[in-house]
Parts: structure tokens; sequence; C-alpha cells
């Protein structure tokens, strides 16, 4: 059966995304899913791939309207700040901003892990927007960009996060992780 939740229901969503946005037809994207083990054959591949498709084609028309006919890039980022040298690699760099994709609400980790990298690449200098595509409620899938912010704020709330780091490093740090979420 298609995948309900977790990992593999997101590697399913985003395989149709691509797909979406290479333009193939229903019955090649369903081949294609089945010979990677996302989609079961038959009937139940078929309606469970419609079923996605429908959650997927707003976010694939959103985003390929923003995006245009350019392409991804990705650029290494390497910052030291007290210290502590953050490096890591940024995906889905376009000339008109760094793009990130949430199908569905965001989460605690989407909003943990796209805010790490929005404060990593200010703080390196990269000088382009940030922008989400995840569904807001009243503003739709996207996109959203997030509001600019200067290097040295970047920078300062970094600090702050590795200071929290050297804490837990020492001692557990109070952290309820979904309740903080609902709150």
């Amino acid at each position: 059966e298609a995948p309900g939740r977790g990992l593999e229901r997101m590697a399913l969503q985003r395989a149709v995304f691509d797909g979406l946005l290479a333009g193939r037809d229903a019955d090649a994207l369903q081949s294609l899913l089945r010979a990677r083990g996302l989609l079961p054959s038959g009937a139940l591949g078929a309606r469970a791939l419609s079923q996605v498709q429908r959650e997927v084609s707003p976010y694939a028309q959103a985003f390929a309207q923003w995006r245009g006919d350019a392409q991804p890039a990705s650029m290494p980022l390497d910052v030291v700040i007290d210290g502590v040298r953050l490096h890591g690699r940024l995906d889905e760099i376009f000339p008109q901003g760094i793009a990130r994709l949430r199908f569905g609400t965001p989460n605690g980790n989407s909003s943990i892990r796209n805010g790490l990298d929005w404060l990593l690449a200010t703080a390196a200098g990269v000088d382009l927007r940030f922008v989400e595509f995840h569904d807001d409620g009243e503003r739709g899938v996207g996109p959203h960009t997030r509001p600019s912010l200067s290097r040295d704020s970047a920078i300062d709330a970094l600090h702050a996060l590795i200071a929290l780091r050297r804490e837990g490093l020492q001692r557990p740090l109070p952290f309820a992780p979904y309740s903080a979420w609902d709150l």
C-alpha cells in the first residue's frame, strides 16, 4: 500500500512534485514511482497517485510560477562564531531566492531546519531572499518570504544558539519540542 505518513510519504510527495515540474503525465509517473517502490501496483497505486497529485499540485504550480526557467544551484557556506565553525551546503538556490518546500503546514522540525538555513545564509553574507512554500491557511501555499535580517542580527542569533548548545553539553536543557511548538 502507499505510505500514509513519515519519511516514505514525504519521499512520495517529493517524487510526485518533481514529476509534475518535469511535465510527466500520470501514467509515466505511476510507472516510475512503482519502479522506485513508492507506489503499489494496479488500481490501488493509481488511486494513491491521484490523491498525492491533488495534494502536491498547488505547490508545484506555485513553485513553477515563482521559479520560472531558473535552475537550482548549491552553495557552500562557512562562518566562524565564537571559535565555532559553522558550515554547510545550501541547495535549492535560485537567482530570486533560496527556496524551501514543506507539504502541508509547518512543524517544529521544518521551522527549525529552515530557520537555521536562513540564519546561516544571512550570517555568511548571502544576499538572497529566503522563500518558503507551505500551507499557511489564509495566504495559501506560497511563496512566503521571510523578513530581511541584518548580518549582525543573524550572527547574534547564532551566537545565542551556540551558547545554548554549550550549556546543553554541560547539562540537559529543559526542552519539550511538541508542547513548545503547540505554544
